[in-house]
C-alpha cells in the first residue's frame, strides 16, 4: 500500500502540515480553531470570515 499523504499536527491537535506524495508541503496557520492561511509552495490561500 502506497502512502498518499502525510499529516502532522500541532500541540492543539490541529493539522499543521500536509505533504501529498511527490508535491510541496502545505503549511496551515490557525487563529483559535479557525483555519486562516495555507501556504503551499509559492501559493498562499487566506480564509476571511465576515460577520
Amino acid at each position: 500500500m502506497a502512502i498518499l499523504c502525510k499529516y502532522t499536527y500541532d500541540p492543539l491537535d490541529r493539522v499543521s502540515t500536509v505533504t501529498p506524495s511527490a508535491q510541496a508541503v502545505a503549511n496551515r496557520f490557525y487563529n483559535g480553531e479557525q483555519l486562516m492561511t495555507e501556504l503551499h509552495g509559492d501559493r498562499q490561500r487566506t480564509c476571511i470570515r465576515a460577520g
